[in-house]
């Protein structure tokens, strides 16, 4: 799943087109990319896409998007960053999405 990130980068575009049913644009940055349609922009960092330990392979990226948005509120016309951080328990990481404007 994760070892050609073109085919993850692709993945992620058409899960949000499906999700938000709108056609998305990709601009690949050095850390990121980014994924805009007409009400959706979201920046999705390379920490969010890594898989760092064995279990991280058991998640596909689709899902990990979809559990980050349980219960989260997206604004159209606003922009998201999915990104990771590091936290003590229960895993070493916590997956998550932040408003950035």
């Amino acid at each position: 799943m994760y070892e050609d990130i073109n085919i993850v980068i692709e993945n992620i575009k058409q899960h949000f087109k499906a999700k938000f049913e709108e056609d998305f644009e990709i601009d690949r940055q050095h850390r990121f990319v980014n994924y805009k349609s007409k009400n959706y922009n979201f920046d999705v960092q390379a920490a969010f896409i890594q898989a760092r330990v064995n279990t991280d392979f058991l998640v596909s990226i689709q899902d990990r998007i979809d559990d980050v948005l349980k219960g989260y509120n997206l604004e159209k016309g606003a922009h998201y960053q999915f990104s990771s951080k590091s936290v003590e328990q229960p895993l070493p990481i916590e997956y998550c999405v932040d408003l950035i404007s």
